[in-house]
């Protein structure tokens, strides 16, 4: 495949990878990162494109895919539980009431630690990052039953855990 016939087929679909990636990582310059590499993904792979039966479609399988990557690279930094939790207490709060909040942070954080890879994942997905179960199925790949029964069961055990420690 030469580069005029790359140019027809693969940016015409530039709009639409651009709107998947946005779809799961939610930032522009993350985005565009994330289009980058997969544009030089698809060059790198041109020979494959052409011999495709639906090449637009496997454009859009290589930008979600790279954007589930670059999401869950930066979620694992966000939630690395070596590093210091982040401070998200009231500024107007009394010092005491604080600590406690900042207590209760660590806490969690030990306790999402203790729950299995999955439903870690999802729980934090939704409880931290903010995401609808819809937003987690497309960045996990995971049904939508699937997602509800890891996110139910994952608050169910961090719920048990956290009265353990009451």
């Amino acid at each position: 495949m030469n580069e005029k016939d790359f140019k027809d087929l693969v940016l015409p679909l530039q709009r639409q990878m651009y709107a998947v990636c946005f779809s799961i990582l939610r930032d522009e310059s993350v985005v565009s990162d994330c289009l980058q590499d997969v544009m030089t993904r698809l060059w790198e792979h041109r020979s494959r494109l052409k011999k495709m039966d639906n090449p637009g479609g496997y454009c859009m399988v290589v930008a979600k895919r790279s954007a589930i990557d670059i999401y869950r690279r930066h979620t694992c930094r966000i939630t690395d539980l070596d590093s210091e939790p982040p401070d998200i207490t009231d500024p107007s709060a009394t010092p005491s009431e604080q600590v406690e909040a900042r207590d209760r942070l660590q806490t969690l954080t030990s306790l999402l630690e203790q729950l299995p890879p999955r439903q870690r994942e999802v729980v934090e997905m939704s409880g931290i990052s903010g995401l609808s179960n819809s937003e987690i199925e497309e960045a996990t790949g995971l049904s939508g039953e699937n997602v509800r029964v890891l996110l139910s069961r994952g608050r169910k055990r961090l719920k048990e855990l956290f009265g353990k420690i009451r």
